[in-house]
């Protein structure tokens, strides 16, 4: 019977040690909540996006462009981003103000970031004589 007690008195001690650590553990995580929400990414989603190249920005990896819409759009250029004009890969330094593009974009908050761009051929005219 001795051993009976002592062994439910040692039950106790350890539930009544474990329970008091859960609260603090708990509360660790709590703290920690903003640091994991602040590193986690936005929710991204695709869009397209085509218009006139404005400028390019070799130095900021950005191509600065006016939309079919009229507005100014920034598509930042990463490593990973795909340049294409006439089923070519090119680079940024390739692309100049005048080109027309269609780019596949992420956008992260309000930043967009640019996947592919397809840079368009300019149309040739052809001036026929009479």
């Amino acid at each position: 019977m001795k051993t009976l007690t002592t062994v439910a008195c040692i039950l106790a001690a350890t539930t009544s040690l474990l329970m008091a650590q859960v609260p603090a553990q708990k509360s660790r995580e709590m703290q920690s909540a903003p640091k994991k929400m602040a590193a986690m990414p936005m929710k991204t989603h695709h869009m397209s996006i085509e218009g006139e190249v404005v400028s390019v920005d070799t130095a900021a990896n950005t191509i600065t462009l006016k939309s079919k819409e009229g507005k100014t759009e920034i598509l930042d250029i990463s490593k990973v981003t795909v340049i294409r004009k006439a089923d070519k890969t090119i680079q940024l330094a390739e692309v100049s103000a005048g080109n027309k593009i269609m780019a596949s974009c992420k956008m992260d908050g309000t930043r967009k970031y640019a996947v592919s761009i397809n840079v368009k051929s300019p149309v040739r005219q052809i001036h026929l004589k009479k």
